[in-house]
């Protein structure tokens, strides 16, 4: 519900902007003229869209807000896009999983049963190819997306 009433802000800010430059005050106007305003001011408020834009989890929330929006059909208009946006991730190397590793090393040699020496040799090989491995610094992936667009009837 707090999706809902931040995209209704953003309407009713829209709302404000549009007939902001509406004067029905002036006295030399005639009605024509005030009138033509008013037209002018509620299709500048049509072109005016509220998007909400979502990924992953998110898109499910996305929607319900978009339905919500959707079921008041004689005061709103909805539009929805999906598809895929290209998204850059940073890539940290993991320094906890590298000391676990060098522990089990180290902690394998104690032991004399020959498990614990398999054990012993996969962590070391693991600790071999974690300390040699060359970690991009960023990673890009392909993520869906939604776009749901709201705006005044």
């Amino acid at each position: 519900m707090s999706a809902v009433k931040r995209v209704q802000k953003f309407l009713q800010q829209a709302e404000k902007r549009a007939t902001a430059s509406v004067n029905l005050s002036s006295s030399k106007k005639r009605d024509r003229e005030r009138l033509a305003e008013i037209a002018r001011g509620n299709e500048s408020l049509k072109k005016e869209e509220v998007f909400v834009k979502a990924t992953g989890r998110a898109i499910e929330k996305a929607l319900r807000v978009g339905k919500w929006f959707e079921e008041r059909e004689c005061e709103y208009v909805v539009r929805v896009e999906t598809g895929s946006v290209l998204v850059v991730d940073d890539v940290v190397e993991d320094e906890e999983r590298k000391r676990k590793l060098k522990e089990k090393v180290k902690g394998g040699a104690s032991q004399g049963s020959e498990s614990a020496a398999k054990k012993q040799r996969r962590a070391a090989s693991a600790l071999a190819v974690a300390e040699e491995e060359e970690l991009p610094e960023t990673r890009t992936r392909w993520v869906n997306k939604v776009e749901v667009s709201i705006a005044f009837k």
